[in-house]
Order: structure tokens, then sequence, then C-alpha cells
């Protein structure tokens, strides 16, 4: 496991930081080290997501784990440039 030194943190913040990490129930050290993984597991996740294809990934899992899917006939999709079956809603005295 690594060591990171945090320069140049004036007074007043690092009291204010060991506070919320009192109110959290943790040390300071604790703290910092919460903050820092969620902030690093966040931009992987957002990676992820920015670089991957999330229906090709669960089609990939699918195939891997010999789960079959619905087919189109099981599970048709609406024509979206169908007109919509309701008339819109005529708000009277707006």
């Amino acid at each position: 496991m690594g060591t990171m030194t945090i320069r140049k943190l004036d007074d007043d913040t690092i009291e204010r930081f060991k506070a919320i990490a009192s109110s959290n129930h943790r040390s300071a050290e604790a703290e910092a080290r919460s903050l820092i993984e969620d902030f690093t597991a966040g931009r992987i996740v957002r990676h992820d997501m920015q670089t991957s294809n999330f229906y090709d990934r669960v089609r990939e899992f699918m195939d891997r784990n010999d789960i079959e899917g619905l087919t189109d006939s099981e599970l048709p999709l609406p024509d979206r440039n169908a007109k919509p079956e309701r008339p819109p809603i005529a708000l009277k005295g707006i």
C-alpha cells in the first residue's frame, strides 16, 4: 500500500475536515481514504460507460453464461413514428 502526503492545507480546512470525518464516525485519514476511493471508483465507472456499449456488454454476458434473451417477436418494440393513440390534452383557461 502506498502513502500520500498532502501539503499546504490551511489549519481551518484541516479542522473542518476533521469535524466532517468525526461526524461520519471516521478518522481524518479514513475519511480521506474513503473520499479518494469513491472518487476513483466513480471515474472508472464513468470511463467504462463512455467507452463501452452497455447492450453489447449485456449480450456478451448472456452468451458467456448461456442465457437466452427475448426475440423481437417476444417483445416487439413500438413504432416510434406512429401517431399517438390518444389526442393531446387541451387545457382551457391557461
